[in-house]
């Protein structure tokens, strides 16, 4: 009688924590796909909001942000649509020529006059 009380009290937690799981992930999906819907500059803005002052300072490589934004269709943003949304933002390019391994690097800072 034990085993069975004990049995059915497993499946039920089993089954609770199922509905949990696919609840969170649903939410989860949901909020990403909103996330995905809004305008661009809206998601970058937001991104930027979360960078640290001195990841900012350093730079910003477009190749960064891309990685951590998604595309409207699941791929990735563009890199030339992200470039737009930085300028309207203030952010201006800098690029630096070097030689050996490094090679050219273009990065984004906040514009200062």
């Amino acid at each position: 009688m034990a085993d069975k009380l004990t049995a059915d009290l497993l499946t039920q937690y089993g089954k609770s924590l199922r509905e949990q799981t696919s609840q969170r992930t649903m939410l989860t999906s949901q909020q990403q796909d909103a996330d995905n819907k809004s305008p661009l500059i809206q998601r970058v803005t937001k991104l930027l909001a979360t960078m640290p002052a001195e990841e900012k300072a350093r730079g910003i490589e477009l190749v960064e942000l891309q990685y951590r934004l998604r595309g409207r269709k699941g791929g990735r943003a563009h890199v030339g649509e992200i470039a737009e949304c930085l300028r309207r933002l203030g952010y201006e390019r800098r690029r630096g020529w070097r030689e050996g391994r490094t090679g050219f690097r273009s990065r984004w800072y906040p514009f200062s006059k």
